[in-house]
């Protein structure tokens, strides 16, 4: 639950349907290690074709549990102090202490239980940065929806895995801001219920233009060519996808009044400059990706 935000409720069967094939698959391929130290190359493919069919074995079993209705229950990645918390709670029936101690230990897991549940309904971004991409998940009372700065089947793949360890399996709706293929699309229909991307050099979604689900929205700022407002519930962030967003901004920013937003995020990594004038003109405001 830590680390990849969901739980295998199968685990368990799992485990004890493969664990009588693991100490002779083991042994198998500590022995034919030392074979392959002695013996001609020829010979191998035999040696390692009992370890080979116990191997494939375990991967069957595995892969057949996998796909089982509800296999994988998404429950997002919790926070560490709640961890904690519910660790406190098992401590007991681990211990095997008394029948109060364990009547007691239902007190903290269920206020873990309840921070967890309140912090997935609750209103915010995630943002994550890898291999010069960025990806932004806006989040609604358990609902989600995401902006992606690139396309590729890299980019989804990597979108998939941010929205199942936050606990969703299915998003909103997914911006892209950059073209997508057509053998990727399906990779990201199977993400979202709807999704927008660049075509024939036109924007994801044209000046004044919404992409809206109930409390997730995203639209292009009439006022500044290349930025985006984003909502997500009562909050209202300014995102720079590019850098030309970023001088366009500088730009207005002589010329017209500062908006008030909750904070921006950046689509790209800025120079030293540009964090500073960031900084210097939306002192106070939060950043992300600065």
């Amino acid at each position: 639950m830590l680390h990849f935000g969901a739980m295998p409720l199968y685990a368990l069967l799992a485990n004890l349907l493969v664990a009588p094939l693991l100490a002779p698959l083991t042994l198998l391929a500590m022995l034919s290690a030392l074979l392959a130290l002695v013996l001609p190359p020829s010979v191998l493919p035999l040696l390692l074709w009992p370890a080979q069919q116990m191997a494939g074995l375990v991967m069957a079993i595995s892969i057949w549990i996998s796909q089982w209705p509800g296999a994988l229950m998404l429950t997002g990645r919790p926070q560490a102090w709640v961890v904690g918390l519910l660790v406190v709670a098992l401590l007991p029936w681990l211990l095997r202490a008394s029948a109060s101690s364990r009547r007691w230990s239902l007190l903290p897991m269920a206020a873990a239980l309840l921070a967890h549940g309140l912090l997935q309904l609750s209103d915010g971004l995630v943002a994550v940065e890898r291999f010069g991409r960025h990806w932004l998940l806006a989040r609604h009372r358990g609902r989600a929806a995401l902006v992606s700065t690139h396309g590729d089947v890299r980019s989804c793949r990597m979108a998939q895995r941010v929205a199942a360890v936050h606990g969703h399996s299915r998003l909103d709706w997914v911006m892209l801001l950059d073209p997508v293929a057509t053998d990727v699309l399906p990779c990201w229909q199977e993400l979202a219920h709807r999704v927008e991307a660049p075509q024939q050099g036109r924007p994801p979604i044209a000046t004044g233009k919404m992409l809206r689900s109930d409390g997730l929205s995203v639209q292009r700022a009439q006022y500044r060519t290349g930025s985006l407002v984003l909502r997500a519930g009562r909050q209202r962030w300014q995102l720079l996808p590019r850098p030309q967003a970023m001088w366009k901004l500088q730009q207005q920013q002589r010329s017209g009044p500062q908006q008030v937003f909750t904070g921006t995020w950046l689509g790209f990594k800025p120079s030293a400059p540009q964090r500073r004038w960031l900084l210097q003109h939306w002192a106070g405001s939060r950043f992300i990706g600065l």
